[in-house]
């Protein structure tokens, strides 16, 4: 797998690894073997497609993976200036939007290398 990832030059991208067909194992087993592969990959989620559990973990994996290192912004965008909030979108991601005097108040993530592009529309703090 990590020579395809080479080949692939996705060696370095953010992976997630799901560990199928855990309801096959029986508990002993199933941790003796979680733990194995944590250990070389840590972070592995056990999920079974068949009883769908382990789901909602992996969509949390996946989530976090694919933002990589973020940090969340509250911002208040002036009247006039959307163009912010379309890079907002673009870059990063929107989770809510309120419409104030003076403005469009948004709350949203953004890659950490991008934070400096809002900061003078409001303060960036890391996410949790």
């Amino acid at each position: 797998m990590e020579e395809v990832l080479r080949d692939l030059d996705a060696a370095t991208k953010p992976r997630v690894v799901a560990l199928n067909k855990v309801d096959l194992l029986g508990p002993a087993a199933r941790r003796r073997a979680v733990g194995a592969i944590s250990a070389r990959y840590p972070g592995a989620v056990a999920i079974s497609a068949l009883s769908r559990s382990g789901f909602p973990t992996l969509l949390e994996a996946i989530d976090a993976a694919s933002r990589g290192e973020v940090v969340t912004v509250e911002i208040l965008v002036p009247y006039g200036q959307e163009g912010v909030l379309a890079e907002l979108r673009r870059i990063g991601g929107v989770d809510r939007t309120e419409y104030v005097e003076g403005g469009t108040r948004a709350w949203g993530w953004v890659p950490r290398h991008a934070a400096r592009r809002f900061e003078s529309y409001a303060e960036v703090s890391e996410r949790v």
